[in-house]
């Protein structure tokens, strides 16, 4: 009865709280310095990257968070991988962005093979023996069926290295040999292929041999070619195929084997030819090879750098002004002091609108049909689109077991005008979020098709007159921010820790703000910090009552809970921090009233403080002018 005494009080004190603005006193906290930089970037873009590698180049001690789990997170989360017809990749950065050597061919060779004109038939034995795991067929004919794009249920497997005799039937001119085979690195990867030809299956004699690609070009479990093309063709009625594994492997997978009369019969691979009317520049990069190369930017720059790490404060003096952010990720809430702190932007916004109400929305696919026949009439939210395919296709086997009706992906432009208001574009308002899902749900709806590989992760909303910049004018653009932030930071002076206090964002306080009695004490249990601290700074004595929010969901949504301590003198709310989604703002009070809210134990945070062994969860909303 208590208790649910308790839990009633609580739900009145929030509801009124957040709708009257009302002030509330907080326990003294310290907050453990964990780094000292002279420059700070704030967020992991592409242009973030090239401030801060342009800044650590003059000289200024340089540190990058970002509250993605991965970096470039302006085209990789948006899968706006593409140049722009009049982009030109000088910069070193851009240049290895847009170079990515493992994309794919635009005929994968090792597929157009099994499609060469005039092939030799031949029947075959493995001398080795051939492993359960992928066996040949009953008919014997696995590697000469004219399949081999899905390793799992077109290869056979030989434990080691392999051997495998071909019996042309009857002597006649051989003048290319092709083996299909499958890669993955330090599991089943070829390093060679050893032909040698026999007119008795007994006397061998060397025709060449195939070495793989040294290069990193080959895709993880794709088909993997070893084509032997003779310039003389050998007049020969077997063949022996010795087929060598690379040190680390373990097996070899074996696809199909063709043999060609002549080398002029193989194939070679296919320039993509755009349509008419089609964009394209050069083959746009892999989502993991874009977050690769900005990676080893920062690590050859000497850039420290933490990922899923959110800014949630600042740290000022008594004049307000900024010496660094409070930061809060898996390791607690943590101060990072920065003589300058920076924050790209890829979108310029106009002073001056044409239309305050236009908005636009851009959302990018791979795969699947370009959806050119949307009925607008279903999706209020939409009131006219355009559809264009932007780049060269992304490729992989086909058939495959995807079951999809090519294995050529298009990379998919939309640009929606949307019936929403200008706020929509604003990514941190909290009262765009419920718009921004709607708006999303749409999109995603009419522009849907089966076939579709990925889509984007986070859609670009742009106002009337926006300006959005291509990645490489961003990077130019980030290098300037780090160069002059870099010089700024040489004049800016080093304060004592005991003249800064960290303070909380907040919403806009109340015009006649009321202090509420009591005290909050917020509590982050079972972490563990970076290192031994610096220093500690101290947070502000007052501030609006509030109620911290968690990070967006994948679908922009923000969450919030409570674990209300109710057998303590004077009430206190804990406030854990929690980084993943368990937790939605829909849920009810758990069954179990001991329960923990869930989500709370999967990321290593826990609401457990002192008198607070009588957890009562609280799961609610909050008002936009009390979000962090």
């Amino acid at each position: 009865m208590q208790r649910l005494f308790f839990f009633f009080l609580c739900c009145l004190l929030f509801s009124t709280a957040s709708a009257q603005d009302k002030y509330v006193q907080l326990a003294e906290q310290k907050f453990p310095v964990a780094y000292d930089v002279d420059v700070l970037i704030v967020g992991g873009t592409t242009g973030d990257v090239a401030a801060a590698v342009e800044s650590a180049k003059a000289g200024a001690k340089t540190m990058l968070i970002t509250d993605r789990p991965y970096l470039g997170g302006d085209i990789t989360a948006t899968l706006q991988l593409w140049l722009e017809p009049e982009e030109k990749t000088d910069d070193p950065l851009a240049a290895a962005i847009f170079t990515d050597p493992n994309r794919g061919q635009p005929a994968p060779i090792a597929l157009a093979i099994l499609k060469a004109q005039k092939q030799i038939p031949f029947t075959y034995k493995v001398l080795e023996p051939i492993s359960s795991k992928h066996p040949d067929t009953p008919q014997k004919d696995r590697l000469i069926d004219g399949k081999a794009s899905d390793a799992p249920s077109e290869s056979i497997q030989i434990d080691g290295d392999a051997t495998v005799i071909l019996d042309l039937k009857h002597p006649q001119e051989v003048g290319a040999v092709g083996l299909v085979g499958f890669y993955r690195i330090d599991d089943f990867a070829i390093d060679k292929v050893i032909v040698s030809a026999s007119t008795d299956n007994k006397n061998w004699k060397p025709a060449g041999v195939a070495e793989a690609d040294k290069g990193n070009t080959r895709t993880l479990d794709a088909p993997d070619q070893f084509m032997l093309t003779l310039d003389k063709p050998v007049e020969t009625q077997y063949l022996k195929i010795e087929v060598k594994k690379t040190g680390a492997s373990t097996r070899v997978l074996l696809g199909e084997i063709v043999v060609l009369p002549d080398k002029k019969l193989v194939p070679a691979a296919e320039t993509y030819k755009p349509a008419a009317g089609e964009k394209y520049t050069r083959p746009a990069p892999r989502p993991m090879h874009v977050k690769t190369v900005l990676d080893k930017a920062l690590e050859d720059a000497g850039v420290k750098s933490l990922i899923w790490t959110y800014a949630v404060g600042k740290l000022v003096d008594k004049d307000n002004n900024r010496y660094g952010i409070l930061i809060s990720n898996r390791a607690g809430t943590q101060a990072i002091l920065a003589k300058k702190v920076v924050h790209t932007s890829k979108i310029i916004r106009s002073k001056e609108k044409a239309d305050n109400t236009a908005v636009w929305a851009e959302y990018v696919v791979i795969g699947g049909e370009p959806q050119k026949n949307i009925d607008t009439a279903k999706y209020p939210l939409l009131k006219k689109y355009s559809v264009e395919t932007v780049g060269e296709p992304f490729y992989s086997g086909f058939p495959n077991p995807a079951k999809t009706k090519s294995g050529v992906h298009p990379v998919i432009r939309y640009t929606f005008e949307i019936a929403a208001e200008p706020a929509i574009v604003s990514p941190n308002s909290p009262a765009a979020f419920a718009a921004r899902n709607a708006v999303e749900n749409q999109i995603r709806l009419a522009a849907f098709d089966s076939d579709q590989q990925f889509t984007s992760d986070t859609l670009v909303f742009l106002g009337q007159g926006d300006k959005k910049l291509t990645t490489t004018q961003f990077i130019a653009e980030g290098r300037i921010a780090g160069k002059k932030a870099a010089e700024e930071a040489k004049s800016v002076k080093k304060l004592p820790l005991e003249q800064l206090t960290a303070v909380h964002w907040t919403g806009k306080p109340a015009e006649k703000p009321q202090t509420i009695s009591g005290e909050i004490k917020e509590t982050e249990g079972n972490i563990k910090a970076f290192k031994e601290p610096l220093g500690y700074v101290k947070q502000a004595a007052e501030r609006p009552a509030r109620r911290r929010a968690l990070p967006p969901d994948g679908r922009g949504r923000k969450r919030w809970f409570w674990n209300i301590c109710t057998n303590s003198a004077v009430s206190e709310r804990q406030v854990p921090f929690q980084r993943t989604t368990g937790v939605t703002a829909s849920d009810s009070v758990r069954k179990s009233k001991a329960e923990k809210p869930r989500g709370i134990s999967n990321s290593g945070f826990n609401g457990g403080g002192r008198n607070c062994s009588k957890p009562v969860p609280i799961f609610g909303t909050v008002s936009s002018a009390a979000v962090l």
